[in-house]
């Protein structure tokens, strides 16, 4: 199994159960959509919660 193979069956799992990848450097802290108000945070949320 590659990177690339586990990193898209591991986003699949979090999808599954309600979650839906973001682009990281849209919604870092001088992106577009920003989701945190520094580097350091760390954001996860469901769509429900969103």
């Amino acid at each position: 199994m590659t990177e690339e193979q586990l990193e898209q069956e591991a986003l699949g799992w979090l999808e599954e159960v309600g979650y839906t990848p973001l682009f990281g450097p849209d919604i870092a802290v001088d992106g577009d959509h920003p989701e945190r108000s520094d580097y350091r945070q760390f954001h996860a949320a469901r769509d429900e919660e969103c």
